[in-house]
C-alpha cells in the first residue's frame, strides 16, 4: 500500500494531496522526437514528483508532456501524454534529476491512488 506524502516545515502549498507511489514513465520534451525515461516518487491529481535519466537537464517553468504508466503496463502510448509544467528540478548526479511538476489538468488516475493509499479508505475497505 502506497503512502501519504506531507512537505516537511509545514509549508504545504499542494492544491491535492500526495502518496508515495512508484511508476513507470515518459517525458517528451517540446520539439524533441526523442522520449525520456523517468519514473514517480509520489504523485497527486495535481502533480508528481518523478526521476529522470537526462544529460540535458530540464529546467523550472519547462512545458513537457508526461505519460504515466497508472497500471503498469511496460508501453506508454504517444496519446497517453498529458502535459505538464516543471515547478522545480535538482540534479542528482551526471545524468539524472529529480522534478517537481504540475499537471495542466488534473489526473484522475493519481487521484485513485491517492484515495487508495489514505487511512480512511483502508479502514473502509
Amino acid at each position: 500500500m502506497a503512502e501519504i506524502v506531507t512537505r516537511a516545515g509545514g509549508d504545504e502549498r499542494r492544491l491535492f494531496p500526495r502518496a508515495g507511489v512508484e511508476r513507470l514513465c515518459k517525458i517528451q520534451r517540446p520539439g524533441d522526437a526523442r522520449y525520456l525515461s523517468a519514473f514517480t516518487h509520489d504523485v497527486g491529481e495535481g502533480g508528481a514528483l518523478i526521476e529522470i535519466l537526462t544529460r540535458d537537464p530540464v529546467a523550472a517553468g519547462e512545458s513537457i508532456r508526461i505519460g504515466v504508466s497508472w497500471d503498469h503496463r511496460p508501453l506508454i502510448k504517444r496519446e497517453a501524454l498529458v502535459p505538464a509544467v516543471v515547478v522545480r528540478a535538482e540534479p542528482l548526479g551526471s545524468a539524472t534529476q529529480r522534478v517537481a511538476i504540475r499537471f495542466v489538468e488534473s489526473q484522475a488516475e493519481a487521484g485513485e491512488l491517492v484515495r487508495a493509499a489514505s487511512p480512511s479508505s483502508a479502514r473502509a475497505a
